[in-house]
């Protein structure tokens, strides 16, 4: 007889029937580290933003300790689409900024992400 082995995802257990999920192996996965975030936004989210949104890699300086700020104040998710959402916003801002001549620092402050 061969056995058959099944697999689910689910972000809350509480919503598993009680007598399924007797029957099965729970093993929690977390999610990414706060540093581990920081290196997806600076590898991949911020210039996969700044491309998708026309402007230069020169146009927007994110530094660490705003990152860090930005995933422990604002997003409290597991993954990093809460992430990409809030880079994204403040990467718009600084479009909207070079669309309309506006002046403008290369460097987010954390100030800035309180703004947006």
């Amino acid at each position: 007889m061969s056995k058959v082995l099944f697999i689910a995802t689910a972000n809350d257990l509480s919503t598993i029937q009680p007598a399924l999920r007797d029957r099965m192996e729970i093993i929690p996965i977390n999610g990414y580290t706060i540093e581990e975030k920081v290196q997806i936004a600076k590898k991949h989210l911020i210039p996969k933003l700044i491309t998708d949104h026309g402007i230069e890699k020169e146009d927007v300086k994110l530094n660490q300790d705003v990152l860090e700020n930005i995933i422990i104040s604002y997003t409290n998710e597991s993954g990093v689409r809460g992430l990409e959402k809030k880079i994204a916003k403040l990467i718009r801002n600084r479009a909207k900024q070079i669309a309309f001549d506006e002046e403008f620092i290369p460097t987010i402050t954390k100030e800035n992400v309180l703004q947006n």
